[in-house]
């Protein structure tokens, strides 16, 4: 044990210094420096004999989007008696334009040391390239080559119809996956935010339909994986990143073994597909939009109804609204009609159907306006007005409608109908106008009454006083009945009895067996004796001190003798016999229950 200590203690010596006096540098790398928009690059920062990962800030401009990470991992290595400890952060990243492009160099500060990486050049290209630098091991170079295979054959575009849209204009993006291998799954990465577009909608779509497209002369299979509906929010040229689509592929093993080639062995491969970014530039809308416009764009109709054209005072009516049409009917709300002053008009409810069809949101939006007039006569509503702006005409359309008349009746109950609803405070306010005339004489009293000195008062005080101890009372006696467990034993002896003797065996002897039980338990009860075994002379001593009637104690003395005689000749028991014992210990135990 000794030693093994001694051996842990110069391992320390050793390390620590090595350790402590460690030449520390950082080394980025990156697993490829030519590429294209639609494959992601591995950046890893290795840091060597830090004892923790240093805060560090690199901007990639608009060069490179991170699009996954940071991982971490740590190894600690001891060769030739010299220790190194390795911490990497591996980020992936993608391009975003073609060209000799640059991962910047960044700073960093770690224990008041400065500390700065290399710029790394990238070369992106516009179509697939495999990546002559290659410095890694054959069996690295096998799994490269493959991922850039399937890469060639694999990809993702996003579908856009339109490359300019008018501020507040919703449209379809549809992410397309282009493939030449059997896929067996695969993951969006969804989009939390995009600056410049409010995110309406990410919706993956249910059983995709496969299609057959020609692409630079290959055939593709394609299917549209989901639709991203955004509605911009501020105007000029706008960028959509690139979004990431994790597709797991099924490829062939390359294997010399006879028995794998013979059964098709094959494994999944997961691959990063990059959708590239889009371009969108966002329009200014025309100025001198009408008052009744509040946002809408795209191509919509109007249609407006009553619930019912004709009804009585103080009763409710329903108005309609409906707008319905494609555009960007999530961002837009009704404008507030106007009514007539004699209409008591409720918030609307508004319910909407929205989706997607042939690339453009369509649906309609409901507003339920509920009114309530307050007095009979033939209204006309003033016209009800929603403009949008128009895409094919380029230019703001007002739609109305103006012929909504309602009649209103007079109410026969109105009066009723309202005393009825009256809230408390205007009950209240009510009894307090009409003051009523009594006929009848009040009682009145001498200025000298004192009430203090009126004996009935007291009399009054002292009888509640009276009911207040008498209620403690009773509770204090019943408190100490129901937590005595000797008064508790006693008084539930016959309701055990009686329940145990109308659940008597069918067997005759052990029927017989039972019912001895039952009797001794319940005498041992009722006289607060031990269980168990319990003698004749016990009982009737303790029954005699209760002075009970004689002709009660010599029955007891019968039915006990019996019972013993009866223990050693079972055989004498029949049916007929167990009932008659039965009943006759019934009737004793009810009359020994009168005796306290």
């Amino acid at each position: 044990m000794i030693r093994s200590f001694i051996k842990k203690i110069m391992i320390l010596l050793i390390v620590i210094p090595l350790v402590l006096f460690a030449e520390r540098k950082v080394d980025v790398s990156v697993d490829r420096t030519i590429t294209n928009l639609r494959t992601p690059i591995t950046l890893t920062i290795e840091f060597t004999d830090f004892s923790d990962f240093p805060k560090f800030d690199f901007d990639f401009g608009d060069d490179f989007q991170i699009i996954g990470g940071p991982s971490q991992s740590s190894n600690f290595s001891w060769i030739n008696g010299k220790t190194t400890s390795t911490k990497k952060l591996t980020y992936q990243i993608v391009a975003r334009k073609t060209g000799k492009l640059t991962i910047p160099s960044f700073e960093m500060e770690f224990k008041g040391e400065n500390y700065k990486t290399n710029n790394i050049n990238i070369t992106v290209n516009s179509q697939t390239q495999t990546n002559q630098n290659r410095k890694s091991s054959n069996s690295n170079n096998a799994r490269q080559k493959i991922s850039e295979q399937v890469n060639e054959q694999l990809f993702v575009d996003p579908i856009c119809e339109k490359s300019s849209v008018y501020l507040g204009e919703s449209f379809v993006i549809t992410y397309r996956l282009y493939t030449q291998v059997n896929i067996a799954d695969y993951n969006i990465t969804k989009i939390s935010s995009i600056p410049g577009f409010m995110i309406e909608e990410q919706k993956q779509i249910k059983n995709p339909k496969v299609t057959t497209r020609i692409v630079n002369e290959r055939k593709y299979k394609t299917v549209d994986l989901f639709n991203l509906i955004l509605t911009p929010t501020e105007t000029g040229k706008l960028e959509i990143p690139p979004q990431n689509v994790r597709v797991e592929v099924n490829t062939q093993r390359q294997n010399t073994d006879p028995f794998d080639s013979f059964f098709n062995m094959s494994r999944n491969k997961v691959i990063n597909s990059i959708a590239p970014a889009k371009n969108i530039n966002v329009l200014q809308l025309p100025t001198g939009e009408p008052e009744s416009f509040t946002g809408a764009v795209g191509n919509f109709k109007l249609s407006v109804n009553l619930s019912n054209s004709e009804i009585e005072a103080n009763q409710a009516v329903t108005l309609k609204v409906r707008v319905l049409g494609e555009g960007n009917l999530k961002n837009f709300t009704f404008p507030m009609p106007h009514f007539p002053s004699q209409f008591q008009v409720f918030e609307p409810k508004m319910k909407e159907n929205i989706g997607v069809k042939n690339n453009k949101v369509v649906g309609d939006k409901i507003w339920e306006y509920v009114i309530i007039p307050d007095a009979k006569g033939d209204y006309k509503i003033p016209p009800i007005k929603f403009t949008y702006y128009d895409l094919k005409k380029r230019k703001y359309t007002t739609l109305k409608e103006s012929n909504l008349r309602l009649k209103v009746k007079r109410n026969e109950h109105l009066v009723e109908e309202r005393l009825k609803n009256l809230t408390r405070n205007e009950v209240e306010l009510l009894n307090k106008d009409i003051r009523y005339l009594y006929l009848n004489e009040s009682k009145l009293k001498s200025l000298d009454y004192s009430p203090v000195k009126d004996f009935r008062n007291w009399a009054f005080y002292f009888i509640g006083i009276f009911v207040i101890i008498t209620f403690f009372i009773y509770r204090l006696y019943w408190h100490f009945i129901l937590n005595n467990p000797l008064i508790v034993r006693r008084q539930k002896a016959l309701t055990i009895a009686k329940k145990e003797l109308d659940q008597l065996p069918s067997d005759t002897i052990k029927a017989f067996q039972k019912l001895s039980v039952i009797f001794n338990n319940y005498i041992a009860d009722r006289l607060n004796l031990k269980g168990g075994e319990i003698f004749l002379r016990e009982i009737v001593e303790n029954y005699k001190k209760k002075k009970i009637d004689g002709e009660l104690l010599i029955k007891i003395e019968f039915i006990w003798k019996d019972m013993e005689e009866k223990k050693f000749a079972p055989n004498l028991i029949n049916k007929d016999k167990l009932e008659e014992m039965k009943n006759e210990i019934l009737s004793l135990m009810e009359k020994l229950e009168k005796i306290k």
